[in-house]
């Protein structure tokens, strides 16, 4: 299993001495969990309208997913949006962000909406950018990755996408072939945007924290296989917090105190900040 060195609760030592936690690495207020110990409305509100149940008690943990979304991302969504499409590698534009976006279904398809963890898009050109962001989730291998059958027997669905469909397939009959990496809950993003932004552009972001470890070179390999399969239907990128942070480390001085929190928190300084 994949583990901050030196504890088996992840970054349970930056913390321990500043707040409560229970022995599962939960602490008792949410608020000692967050970037500035704030939770900014809108974001308190998005999180209350997803699926996950995040601020059911989910987020109050150190290897909590979507408090690293919200401390990694809402710090720049009051600052300056764009910083984080330039780090991504993506051209500039007048960006809005939001977080638990909430996505269509096509008919047919049953069950709850996709939910993406960071939503982008540019206000003049309606380009999107969604981000599926994990944590602790890769380290842990899925026996089984169900994707229901109904993804396969909807005429049209994957018009255009024969890679999609034939991978969707592929999913549907066998359960496998991918271990770390959800595929499944990728492919259901795909078709959640694609209706969703009715033809508009968009970019699927494939954000993951590169934890030591063995099970590193297996997910790197299943992001390549499903890259692979997928081809250029999709705008597709896979990127780790790693790369986004030390992209945006050039910021310096002028936003040094969350710059300092991150690399404090989660990425145990790998180098000097200016």
């Amino acid at each position: 299993m994949c583990r901050d060195e030196g504890s088996s609760i992840p970054f349970q030592r930056v913390l321990v001495k500043r707040i409560s936690m229970d022995a599962a690495g939960y602490v008792e207020n949410l608020l000692d969990n967050l970037y500035g110990r704030t939770l900014s409305a809108n974001a308190e509100k998005e999180f209350a309208q997803g699926d996950g149940g995040e601020l059911g008690g989910k987020m109050r943990a150190l290897h909590s997913s979507s408090a690293l979304v919200y401390n990694f991302f809402d710090f720049w969504r009051q600052t300056d949006p764009s910083a984080i499409v330039d780090a991504m590698g993506f051209e500039s534009g007048a960006y809005s962000m939001s977080f638990e976006r909430k996505l269509e279904k096509p008919p047919g398809i049953s069950g709850n909406r996709a939910n993406i963890d960071v939503f982008l898009q540019d206000q003049i050109t309606g380009r999107s950018i969604a981000i599926e962001a994990k944590f602790t989730e890769p380290c842990h291998r899925h026996t089984k990755l169900e994707l229901k059958p109904a993804y396969v027997r909807v005429p049209g669905l994957w018009d255009g996408c024969p890679g999609c469909a034939q991978l969707a397939s592929d999913l549907v009959v066998n359960q496998s072939g991918f271990s770390y990496l959800d595929a499944s809950q990728l492919l259901k993003h795909i078709v959640g945007l694609k209706t969703f932004l009715r033809g508009a552009p968009f970019v699927l972001v494939f954000l993951w924290y590169r934890f030591p470890g063995i099970e590193v070179d297996t997910v790197e390999s299943e992001v390549s296989e499903f890259k692979r399969r997928i081809g250029n239907e999709v705008d597709f990128k896979s990127l780790t917090y790693q790369e986004l942070f030390q992209n945006l480390s050039g910021e310096g001085l002028k936003h040094r105190d969350w710059l300092e929190y991150m690399s404090n928190r989660y990425f145990l300084r790998s180098k000097q900040l200016p």
